[in-house]
């Protein structure tokens, strides 16, 4: 077999260094693309990372409403159980007053029959008005707390409409090759 000359060598020298600098700037273009690639993700990562961020923000104002709300409940159950104390005191009380009314009566005391009706009027009037005071203070109370409810379910719904449309959108861009 016979030697290649030095032209040979050149020339297939020439072809070689021409393969390798069409390698090198195919290399480049990929490095390039990657990079582009690399940085599109970052991106998205960035964009997720703010979602995540706002979602975390939502749940935070939510829990908030709901421990004030909760507190609220709290007093509101206070104020049933004075309430309730109060009517127990006041039919106490009355029943009281009952016996000794009775005991008066049975003693002969015509007077106070009369007495006793104009009593029990007065006493059933005012019983009526708190006991209507109470039901509208309950029926109160009631409104609000269904409408602090209503209203934090309805900021939940709407923060987690905004999360699945940011999700969406997130899923409908078009994907870096």
């Amino acid at each position: 077999m016979k030697e290649p000359s030095d032209h040979e060598i050149l020339v297939r020298l020439q072809t070689d260094m021409a393969e390798v600098k069409q390698k090198l700037k195919d290399c480049h273009l990929l490095a390039a693309s990657a990079d582009k690639d690399v940085a599109d993700i970052g991106i998205d990562v960035r964009s997720q990372v703010n979602l995540m961020n706002s979602l975390r923000v939502t749940q935070q104002e939510h829990g908030e409403m709901l421990r004030v709300q909760g507190m609220a409940l709290g007093e509101l159950t206070v104020i049933t159980t004075d309430q309730t104390r109060l009517l127990h005191s006041l039919r106490s009380e009355m029943t009281e007053g009952f016996a000794d009314v009775r005991s008066e009566m049975t003693e002969g005391f015509a007077d106070v029959r009369s007495e006793m009706t104009e009593g029990f009027a007065d006493v059933r009037s005012e019983m009526d008005c708190r006991f209507a005071k109470v039901d509208g203070q309950f029926t109160e109370l009631r409104s609000e707390m269904t409408e602090g409810i209503a209203s934090v379910r309805s900021e939940m719904r709407e923060g987690f409409a905004a999360v699945a449309a940011a999700i969406a959108d997130l899923r409908e861009r078009p994907q870096a090759s």
